[in-house]
């Protein structure tokens, strides 16, 4: 009787050691990989017309004035995706009400030219590591993110 009287103490305490839920503060994005672009416009051209497009990303948290602009990798051809930017300068997303715009351009010398966005949100109580952000049909773009 002692002994069935333990397991089921036993079983009580550990089923009552609930874990508190995971609650983000904010959202850090390290890395942004762009597997997958489009190399003609809607008018079925090249982006540019001597060369391949030279391609970068620029983030921005809605409502605030909080964005970044990666570098630009130059003359990019199919086979070399995916393109890669390890953030030295880190993005954060501060708050979990406003979305991420996630918009990749051409860079073009006098006006460069939007080739996708998307808008994004994204869950506090969520932990992933990654998330591929698929923009439309022709841009998808995989970040990595840690929390606060």
């Amino acid at each position: 009787m002692f002994r069935i009287t333990l397991i089921i103490l036993i079983a009580f305490l550990l089923s009552s050691c609930e874990e508190e839920p995971f609650e983000a503060e904010s959202m850090i994005i390290t890395q942004l990989s762009l597997t997958k672009v489009s190399f003609q416009n809607s008018f079925g051209s090249n982006w540019d017309d001597l060369s391949n497009p030279d391609i970068f990303i620029k983030l921005t948290e809605s409502g605030t004035t909080n964005s970044l602009k990666t570098s630009t990798f130059q003359d990019i051809s199919s086979n070399g995706l995916p393109l890669v930017w390890e953030l030295k300068s880190t993005f954060t997303l501060n708050d979990f009400n406003n979305n991420l715009v996630v918009s990749v351009y051409d860079e073009d010398v006098f006006s460069d030219d939007l080739i996708s966005t998307g808008t994004f949100s994204f869950d506090p109580f969520e932990d992933y590591e990654s998330y591929n952000l698929i923009l439309d049909e022709t841009c998808e773009i995989l970040i990595d993110v840690k929390y606060k």
